[in-house]
């Protein structure tokens, strides 16, 4: 029980890392994410799974065209 306390603790401690990395990233590329928020909608903590996988399935799909993958 306490080892399943400590690991549900430590995977929240995670997230926030996780968040506030993406953010430092999402500065360095901010006009990629401010045309990909203009298109789709801006995520947040209260995104739902659905909004997510769209937000990022399109993203990828801008990079794959810059990159000449598709």
């Amino acid at each position: 029980m306490a080892a399943s306390h400590v690991n549900i603790t430590n995977n929240i401690l995670r997230s926030y890392e996780h968040w506030d990395t993406a953010e430092k990233l999402a500065t360095e590329s901010q006009e990629f994410f401010q045309e990909l928020d203009s298109m789709m909608e801006p995520l947040s903590q209260h995104s739902s799974m659905t909004e997510l996988v769209r937000y990022i399935r399109q993203g990828l799909h801008w990079l794959r065209i810059e990159a000449h993958m598709l």
